[in-house]
């Protein structure tokens, strides 16, 4: 019961002593859509609401809203101002209760008009806030991307809406009212910004935020909303599915700590709009605050104020808070007062007053002006499954603070429409989880499977099985100057007929390290490449390095330690006001081709005459940033310091400017590298002989390798290694790799000992017959209800284990790359999950095979890897535990 306020009479207790008198003890309450009345007390199964409205009208922070299984509500959940300490969860038996918003589109044959050959069109109500993305439902199952045009509507499945007229185009062979047993759309009945199906406050305002902390729900369907559910301070879910979204189905804001358990994210959006997603780590977002001259009122000094009250968003002002972008410069920290305001990129934020400093009206003065605030976030999914974005599955955003922490373990990320992976900030890890990437619609924004990028920091695997299924695209791209990789136990697969390979690693001068990982391009009959190194530190122990190709020139690894940057430095300037250590600050200012040359990585300038000759040499990164809201073409900056006694003009003079940057390979031991010819191939000087570039191999292998298994296909060209020194290809052979002796020609000589060597062991064969690896044939896949059961006679595979499958013809999608062994029924056969939507049915094999990592035992050299130093109870690639002493090259061990 409620215990009413008292009346106090004025006096010494005064009223502030009233607001402590005011208590409610919590309460269960029951809604039961079938059987359920709005009369009712609501307080008992017996005694259910049926509606949320009314359940809504009562519930208050701390209670529990208990959902009747099997019920069907049509308004959202709604949990403003009572989210704090709630727990929403299912009761009864059956289907787990669903806040149905989707609407109906079938309507009657006369709605259809036949606008082609199997093209159907009708027009659809507009909602009160207009279009803000799509989806179309057809028979329960999300349709494909929406495609340009309706000349694209070609198929089962396909639509397109054009969001100016309201017009719905679909494939019918038939009236699509007679053809479908239901269509259904998002209709966004409550407006672009309002529409979400499960919330915890005001949408886009972090006012109050924490208000709302310790919600739990559990066993919910939310379906049909423009965003299906919203957190906005400490929340957990538990089985909870988000389907059929209009943009983003499940999106995180502001500071707390997130847990999810068994929930599904899937389908999100059709590609209409940018930023749909199965799960978006969101952060915050930004406000322009440029505004225009009359906003802006002069300090004096160079101190400009403006007022940033209900500016972008209702809490425009409360953006404002971290970080202020000034045109092509990096994210700025704030000035503790106005009078601190005095120079270049200086700003403060008092309440509802933003002041910063400019040579004139800011209005005209900057570019671009953009003001933001980091979420410090805790999130940890377990157990989860994205699938189908119209942009990302899953991405971290660019406004969650760089050191946030997200965990994903044991779950199944997959298919977006540009990445299934997109990391903008934050430390995150994978565990033992599954990333699938394809998309069955060109688009010209497709990219990897996971692309790295912004703020984020540290990104660790382990025991993963990663796929790309595009034949343009690689698995991973790493970019900014700030990620670092760690990676173990972990498949990594492609398709890629580019020259990118599986995993490219690019330019940001951190230290990657990978551990019992197995690389694997299965680009067949074009060049396909497994690793392309082309900066950034890099150590790999007990990996492989694989590639199914029959083309003339197949490499493991091509690791390009030096390539050249000059035509993309667009401005080199100098501060002579700062002095650090008898140096001053140079910096560069790339030309917006995403150069990402971060700290500690080493470049070097040449050709410049005249006073800018003071910048030619050999220099270190000391710091970079990425301006993420600049302008065009001025998007990254990197800074070194110059002597002061050098005399730098404040702005170089670029005519001539030549360029080197370069990475280093500091481990390559324990590793099988598969291939045709060029197993591996360093670039460590790409200048013409006799360049002045003291560029060689000692700047790119700056310490002993060790030794290495090497299995060769079609060896008659006999290059193991080939090293580019000096403007001259080197090529190794077998015999040459392996030679102790210290003659010129040899790898060990040449390298005075840094690789090379007997410790080495290789296969080689004349024929292109041979796998490196044991890949037992695969006779027969049989898919039913999403799992795929697979009959390879000896497939020496474990439940739980991880298995690439190849060279299935039909279904064209949905089979290959790398997979979690379910089961194991017997030593002939064993099941893994197919990509969701994979038809059922017997597949149409071509050539198909099972790859685990493990390399053919040909000899006993297989069995004699050195006995390095490893973690205590590292386990290998399949999760066996890696012995001492004799282990097998490559990541299976055992």
């Amino acid at each position: 019961m409620r215990i009413k306020r008292r009346t106090v009479l004025q006096g010494s207790v005064g009223l502030a002593a009233v607001a402590g008198l005011e208590q409610r003890m919590t309460r269960s309450y029951f809604v039961d859509s079938v059987h359920g009345d709005d009369a009712n007390r609501g307080t008992r199964e017996d005694r259910a609401f049926a509606t949320l409205t009314r359940a809504l009208a009562e519930l208050r922070n701390g209670d529990t809203l208990n959902l009747k299984r099997g019920s069907v509500f049509r308004t959202p959940l709604d949990l403003t101002g009572r989210a704090a300490g709630t727990t929403v969860q299912a009761y009864g038996n059956g289907p787990d209760p669903v806040v149905d918003l989707l609407a109906t589109c079938l309507g009657a044959a006369a709605d259809w008009t036949a606008t082609g050959t199997n093209v159907w069109s009708r027009t659809l109500p507009v909602p009160p806030g207009g279009w803000s993305g799509f989806l179309l439902v057809l028979d329960g199952r999300a349709g494909n991307y929406i495609k340009p045009a309706t000349a694209f509507v070609l198929a089962p499945g396909d639509y397109h809406f054009l969001p100016a007229t309201s017009t719905l185009t679909v494939y019918a062979e038939q009236n699509p009212a007679e053809a479908y047993a239901s269509l259904q759309y998002v209709p966004q009945n409550l407006g672009a910004r309002n529409d979400i199906g499960l919330l915890m406050g005001p949408p886009d305002d972090p006012r109050g935020a924490s208000a709302a902390k310790g919600c739990t729900v559990k066993n919910l369907v939310i379906q049909g909303a423009r965003r299906n559910i919203q957190l906005r301070a400490d929340a957990t879910l538990v089985d909870v599915t988000a389907q059929f979204s209009a943009t983003t189905n499940i999106q995180l804001n502001y500071e707390g700590t997130y847990r999810l358990t068994r929930v599904k994210a899937l389908d999100a959006g059709s590609s209409l709009l940018s930023g749909e997603h199965c799960l978006l780590v969101a952060g915050n977002g930004s406000t322009n605050v440029r505004g225009t001259v009359a906003d802006w009122t002069d300090e004096g000094n160079g101190a400009w104020s403006r007022s940033l009250s209900g500016l972008g968003s209702p809490a425009g002002n409360h953006n404002v808070r971290d970080w202020l972008d000034f045109p092509s410069r990096r994210y700025v920290s704030p000035r503790r007062t106005l009078a601190e305001v005095t120079g270049p990129e200086h700003w403060h934020v008092a309440g509802d007053q933003l002041s910063v400093y400019a040579t004139g009206n800011p209005a005209t003065t900057y570019t671009v002006l953009l003001g933001g605030r980091f979420e410090r976030m805790r999130v940890t999914l377990t157990d989860c499954e994205l699938d189908h974005a119209g942009e990302d599955a899953f991405q971290v955003g660019g406004n969650t603070h760089p050191t946030s922490r997200i965990d994903v373990v044991r779950s199944r990320i997959s298919r977006g429409f540009e990445n299934a992976v997109d990391l903008k900030s934050a430390n995150v890890s994978f565990t033992d989880s599954w990333i699938w990437h394809d998309s069955p619609a060109p688009s010209s924004a497709l990219g990897p499977t996971i692309t790295i990028q912004g703020h984020t920091r540290d990104v660790d695997y382990a025991g993963c099985a990663i796929s790309c299924a595009l034949p343009t695209k690689g698995t991973m791209d790493v970019q900014e100057f700030v990620p670092r990789i760690t990676s173990e136990r972990t498949l990594w697969y492609a398709r890629n007929q580019a020259a990118t390979g599986v995993v490219l690693s690019h330019y940001n001068g951190q230290r990657h390290r990978y551990a019992f990982d197995l690389f694997y391009n299965d680009s067949r009959e074009a060049q396909g490449l497994p690793v392309v190194a082309i900066s950034g530190d890099h150590d790999f122990t007990h990996c492989a390095f694989h590639s199914s190709s029959t083309n003339g020139t197949v490499r493991g690894l091509s690791f390009r330690g030096n390539s050249t940057l000059a035509a993309n430095c667009k401005a080199v300037t100098v501060d002579s006001s700062v002095v650090v250590e008898g140096h001053y600050v140079a910096t560069i200012q790339w030309d917006g081709s995403e150069v990402y040359l971060g700290s500690g990585a080493r470049f070097l300038f040449g050709g410049l005459t005249g006073e800018s000759a003071a910048f030619n040499g050999v220099w270190s990164v000391r710091d970079a940033w990425y301006a993420y809201n600049g302008t065009s073409g001025t998007r990254s900056f990197s800074t070194f310091l110059v002597p002061v006694s050098a005399a730098p003009p404040a702005s170089a003079d670029l005519t001539g400017l030549t360029m080197r940057y370069w990475a280093r390979l500091l481990r390559l031991r324990g590793c099988v590298i598969a291939g045709k010819t060029e197993l591996v191939r360093i670039d460590a000087d790409l200048g013409a002989p006799g360049a002045a570039f003291p560029i060689d191999w000692d700047e790119v292998v700056p310490a002993p390798l060790d030794a290495n298994y090497w299995a060769q296909r079609a060896s008659s060209t006999q290059r193991l290694v080939t090293a580019v020194r000096d403007g001259v290809q080197r090529h190794y052979s077998s015999a040459q790799v392996v030679a102790d002796a210290p003659v010129p020609g040899n790898l060990v000589a040449d390298t005075a000992g840094k690789w090379g060597g007997s410790r080495n062991r290789y296969d080689a064969t004349p024929t292109d017959s041979q796998h490196a690896f044991d890949e037992p044939e695969i006779t027969a896949i049989v898919v039913s209800n999403g799992t795929a059961t697979v009959t390879c006679p000896g497939h020496g595979l474990r439940r739980g284990g991880k298995v690439i499958v190849t060279g299935v013809a039909t279904p064209a999608k949905g089979l290959e790359g790398a997979f979690f062994v379910a089961g194991v029924i017997d030593a002939d056969t064993f099941t893994y999950r197919a990509v969701r939507g994979t038809p059922d049915g017997p597949a149409t094999l071509a050539g198909a095979r099972a790859v685990t990592g493990r390399v053919k035992q040909t000899s006993a050299a297989y069995h004699s890897a050195p006995a390095y130093d490893l973690a205590p109870g590292q386990r290998d690639l399949q999760g066996n535990r890696v012995p001492r002493a004799g282990r097998h090259f490559g990541p299976v061990t055992g």
